[in-house]
């Protein structure tokens, strides 16, 4: 039983090229069923050299009173495992409460956070998570109930980017009766928790009620929507998804909290690329795509053909047909009210005021092309900086160096030249290093001094948020 089960994982894995030999996983383990057996196997296969590393990390939402159990039971299997072990803690209620969303919501967005900023300074090559077939099967019967396109029926994928980083689930070959079958066989126990079990989550009515109902109706219903899965992903992955990447870069112009789109030709492409298309702008120019709704979508391809004159966004931006071409318009984002220098965090999240700001390191070959035309991500040559960094609002006399130029500058007159509207002049934040080297006015343009050359390796990314996106 065991090598069958464990036999699927290899070859899912061979499959989708999830990890090298050579690869350094982060590995989530909650110390339930599904994580409990990823990185049982995951062991495994690092004593057979199908993985190189492994760091497991567990976190404890405060949310139940077993929760030190679990973390303790997590910690256990890692010391006999003899695996690095961490553990993340976070009130997420309160953190819901912060965000105005829902406990599920702000947990994952917590989890997925702190995953992204321990697998980089870790320098893992990826994020292992436990989804499974029923995981994926509920995934999509809760997109369907409330209306998808291709994309959303494309499931839980083999291998996400999370902000540069790949989040992968080798447990997608397995059903959750294969799950519990492995580890019965290797007498391993794991931890209920009891929130599993509560139908007031959507996700546990599906698994407990409208999965089981329609397995009745359908047999092997979780393996038919995985197919149904991977189709739809295959023709959105070649078909759909590199149309409307190609017309971003023919067709779309971006600028300051703006985007232009050139009408010609775009007549005569599908719904279902300009829907993608659409959503590629919507995500440049950082507005909330949860908001973003079927409605939305149809008026503004009913704008591309011409057929309307401006539709109004989410995040207070807009959309205005002008002479063949359309502007997307939105609000300037805000620092808030604070004076003091606040501290970048590297890597991880900073805020301030409703602006979050996101960092990262890279190497120099993973930097996105698509998102050098984002004004809310801005690179820098990391070793050009002297740390730490901090942001600041912008303050009189401030002086730096435009990209691109080579002598100093006030910022007050710089924005004024570069036709920036008192609005954004206004909303601007300094970032700048531990010399007061003024690094980036934010989002308008960065330091000469820390532009990447071909002499760079390592790169610091940011990342711009609003509380709308």
């Amino acid at each position: 039983m065991q090598t069958s089960i464990l036999q699927k994982v290899i070859t899912f894995n061979e499959q989708h090229a999830l990890f090298s030999r050579e690869a350094c996983l982060l590995v989530a383990v909650s110390g339930g069923s599904d994580s409990t057996a990823l990185f049982s196997m995951l062991v495994i296969l690092r004593k057979q050299g199908h993985v190189k590393d492994l760091l497991c990390v567990h976190f404890n939402h405060q949310l139940r009173e077993p929760a030190g159990h679990d973390e303790a039971f997590v910690k256990g299997l890692a010391d006999t495992w003899d695996v690095p072990f961490m553990g993340e803690t976070c009130d997420v209620k309160t953190e819901a409460q912060v965000r105005h969303c829902s406990i599920e919501t702000a947990g994952r967005q917590w989890r997925l956070g702190r995953l992204i900023s321990l697998a980089q300074r870790h320098r893992c090559t990826a994020i292992a998570t436990g989804h499974h077939l029923d995981d994926n099967a509920e995934t999509l019967i809760h997109r369907l109930s409330r209306g998808t396109g291709y994309r959303g029926l494309c499931g839980i994928r083999p291998i996400r980017l999370h902000q540069g980083m790949r989040v992968i689930s080798p447990l997608l070959a397995l059903t959750q009766q294969d799950i519990l079958a492995y580890l019965t066989s290797q007498g391993q126990s794991w931890c209920e928790d009891a929130t599993n079990q509560d139908p007031t989550y959507t996700r546990n009515h599906i698994r407990q009620a409208v999965l089981p109902e329609l397995s009745k109706q359908c047999p092997r219903l979780t393996e038919k929507l995985a197919d149904l899965s991977l189709r739809c992903h295959s023709l959105y992955a070649n078909r759909i998804e590199i149309r409307a990447i190609s017309l971003l870069k023919s067709h779309v112009c971006f600028s300051a909290g703006a985007a232009v789109v050139t009408l010609e030709t775009l007549t005569r492409e599908s719904d279902l690329v300009l829907i993608e298309l659409i959503r590629q702008i919507l995500t440049h120019l950082g507005l909330p795509l949860k908001k973003v709704t079927q409605y939305h979508y149809q008026s503004l391809i009913a704008l591309m053909q011409e057929r309307a004159s401006h539709v109004n966004l989410p995040g207070k931006a807009n959309a205005v047909l002008d002479q063949g071409i359309i502007r997307f318009l939105r609000p300037a984002v805000t620092p808030g009210p604070e004076t003091d220098p606040i501290e970048l965090t590297l890597p991880g999240c900073t805020r301030m005021g409703d602006l979050r700001f996101f960092t990262r390191i890279v190497d120099v070959s993973q930097i996105d092309p698509q998102q050098q035309v984002n004004r809310y991500v801005e690179y820098l040559d990391l070793h050009k900086v002297a740390l730490p960094l901090q942001l600041r609002p912008r303050m009189p006399g401030d002086r730096f160096v435009p990209l691109g130029k080579s002598h100093s500058q006030k910022i007050g007159k710089f924005l004024s030249r570069a036709d920036v509207t008192a609005i954004d002049r206004d909303h601007t934040v300094i970032l700048c290093d531990n010399q007061q080297t003024i690094l980036w006015v934010c989002p308008v343009r960065m330091s000469e001094l820390a532009k990447i050359t071909d002499q760079t390796k390592e790169v610091l990314e940011i990342s711009v948020l609003s509380p709308q996106s």
